[in-house]
């Protein structure tokens, strides 16, 4: 029944985001154990018990929710599920892309229990820095599965590099360029591009902004994207 699968749909949005450290100050909502139903339910109860709950859930989610921080050095501007960060270094401008929707689950503690190590979602983003020529290089980085992460101090650094590709200007077809994936570089290589990000500000103190900015960028498009969303079509 459409009912049933509404609140099956609700469950797994409350568990994911219960998964992305929603519940200790962000997600209260989420971590909220939900009553059991058995049987068949008619549509209009349903509805009227969903749309109950989104309302207490996004309630609580307001309350918890805060304004985006800033980025050191960087321009931001978001669309939707998507933020653009954007600098200009020398005579070159740096842009970086994030999605909410995309994030890597990584765990601080490779040694610990799945229980026991402290597992959060952390971003997987594009740098891409243009030349004066139109010439672009572009960068698509993430954060190693174990890493030397430190929940008081949001410091964390281990930041990889996933792949390059290099655009000349006025590329028309995209598909017809080759990214080179990072487990094809030499050490010197890897080593060497890391540096030039590194050049660009994308070091350790930007790696700590982007995670501080992820983690409530995810909660913002969880109550402004979705509750709301939901709350929307429910009471319609």
């Amino acid at each position: 029944p459409r009912g049933v699968k509404i609140m099956a749909a609700v469950l797994r949005q409350c568990i994911a985001a219960s998964r992305l450290g929603f519940g200790r100050g962000l997600g209260l909502a989420a971590t909220r154990k939900w009553r059991g139903f058995s049987g068949v339910l008619y549509s209009s109860e349903a509805s009227q018990s969903l749309l109950k709950c989104v309302r207490e859930d996004l309630k609580l989610e307001q309350q918890a929710l805060v304004k985006l921080p800033s980025v050191t050095g960087y321009e931001t501007t978001v669309t939707g599920s998507q933020a653009l960060l954007q600098c200009i270094k020398g005579n070159d401008k740096v842009k970086v892309e994030l999605d909410a929707n995309n994030a890597v689950e990584v765990a601080s503690d490779e040694e610990a229990s799945y229980e026991d190590s402290e597992a959060f979602f952390a971003p997987a983003f594009t740098v891409t820095v243009t030349k004066p020529s139109g010439d672009q290089i572009q960068l698509e980085c993430s954060f190693e599965e174990y890493g030397d992460y430190h929940p008081q101090g949001n410091e964390y650094q281990s930041m990889c590099l996933d792949s390059v590709t290099v655009i000349p200007a006025n590329t028309q077809e995209l598909e017809t360029i080759y990214p080179a994936l990072s487990s094809s570089f030499s050490e010197e290589l890897y080593e060497s591009l890391m540096d030039y990000l590194k050049d660009y500000g994308i070091n350790e103190r930007f790696a700590s902004d982007i995670l501080k900015f992820y983690k409530i960028f995810q909660q913002t498009c969880y109550v402004e994207k979705f509750l709301k969303g939901l709350e929307q079509v429910v009471q319609n």
